[in-house]
């Protein structure tokens, strides 16, 4: 049952840079034919076991998509993405998260009612208090009267509330993976339009076979693209500054530049290279 536990341990735990599981028993008792290859376990004394930091739990395989030409559709070549960007884990409630936290944020909060200090009139006692067998009052403004002021009702206000910067960027991942799972994700060389007329940028997208797109471009927008993508309430085109969950899900296609695939995985994984701690074989692999 030790060894059972420590191969466990061993496959379960190692992800961190060194991890010791005591053993309170003789090291005859380990199996080592159970323990990982690859783990390069070492017993230095009989209650400690010391795994090299270079072994991971798995292999990060990254993801390849199709780079086409934006005006042509021509397939141009196969692109590397980054599988700690394009490949995280389905996570609906970190989306529903984010996206709940995005629309409060960019809410006007403009709703206003006037209190019975604020509407005009009302400031002359409309009876005295006492003689006429009716039910005293002090001013035609107060809330229970018509034509008075709101008692408790809305003011303008800020619905923003803090997120933890870790939440936004998994639910950026989660929803850029859904888009690449599903099908979704196009990506192309640039996003350049020769005229600003929303008629050339429509036949293009059309003849892609896109009716709901969201256009990322990598740094600022075409001023053309800007300009035609403008009127169109199926069309949106933004930096990928500006790239946030609630329009990506909101739209059924994501097209995305070369720029704007460069920019978005050096900001949500600017600690992992994708060549450097990623651990798969390039060679095998096509790069655009």
């Amino acid at each position: 049952m030790l060894s059972l536990f420590v191969a466990h341990y061993v496959r379960t735990c190692c992800c961190q840079s060194h991890i010791v599981a005591r053993c309170f028993s003789s090291e005859s008792a380990i199996n080592r034919s159970l323990l990982p290859d690859e783990a390069k376990v070492t017993c230095k004394s009989i209650e400690e076991l010391v795994i090299d930091k270079n072994w991971v739990p798995y292999r990060l395989e990254p993801r390849q998509a199709w780079v086409t030409e934006f005006q042509t559709g021509n397939r141009l070549g196969i692109i590397n993405l980054n599988p700690l960007v394009f490949g995280e884990r389905l996570r609906l409630d970190i989306i529903h998260r984010v996206v709940h936290w995005e629309r409060a944020k960019i809410r006007s909060g403009s709703a206003n009612t006037k209190t019975r200090a604020e509407v005009r009139g009302g400031g002359r006692k409309p009876r005295p208090q006492k003689g006429s067998g009716r039910a005293r009052v002090g001013s035609t403004r107060a809330p229970n009267r018509v034509g008075g002021g709101v008692s408790h009702g809305p003011k303008p206000r800020s619905y923003y509330y803090p997120l933890p910067s870790k939440i936004k960027i998994l639910g950026l991942r989660a929803a850029l993976s859904v888009k690449y799972a599903q099908g979704d994700l196009h990506v192309v060389d640039a996003l350049d339009i020769s005229s600003t007329d929303p008629q050339e940028i429509s036949t293009t997208l059309y003849n892609h076979g896109w009716d709901s797109v969201l256009l990322v471009d990598g740094g600022v927008v075409h001023s053309n693209l800007y300009e035609a993508t403008s009127d169109l309430d199926w069309c949106e085109a933004i930096p990928s500054g500006k790239c946030d969950v609630y329009n990506i899900m909101l739209r059924s296609s994501l097209v995305m530049s070369l720029g704007a695939v460069r920019m978005i995985e050096q900001a949500l994984a600017p600690q992992t290279p994708l060549n450097k701690t990623i651990h798969y074989d390039s060679e095998r692999l096509l790069r655009f």
